[in-house]
């Protein structure tokens, strides 16, 4: 983020406007509310301790994906044909699912496509 912050000038007693440019490194899985501190980062004055620069973080929205708690989402819609076509595995404790061409399901084993 690139920010315009007063800094004191040399004798002490007068300011300028002075740009900077901080970095936030954003961690996987920090959620809405996240504040990121940079201590003493923010305007000086004479006589006084120079303000922090404090960023909340928030979701954006996106067009495609949905965020649910740590984990991306995303919905597809995918023929029948389509299913019956490539493979996908599914593992259970019971049994092992492939579908290849044809549609094998175990009993009691939830099949969500």
């Amino acid at each position: 983020m690139k920010i315009t912050r007063q800094v004191l000038n040399p004798d002490g007693r007068t300011t300028r406007a002075e740009e900077k440019l901080l970095t936030i490194d954003v961690k996987p899985g920090w959620k809405a509310g996240t504040k990121v501190t940079f201590a003493r980062e923010g305007d000086q004055a004479p006589n006084t301790i120079a303000a922090d620069v404090v960023f909340v973080i928030r979701d954006k929205p996106h067009p495609v994906f949905t965020r649910d708690g740590a984990d991306i989402k995303y919905k597809a819609k995918v023929s029948l044909r389509d299913v019956c076509t490539i493979d996908i595995l599914f593992f259970s404790s019971t049994c092992v699912v492939c579908l290849n061409k044809t549609i094998a399901v175990c009993p009691h084993f939830p099949l969500i496509i």
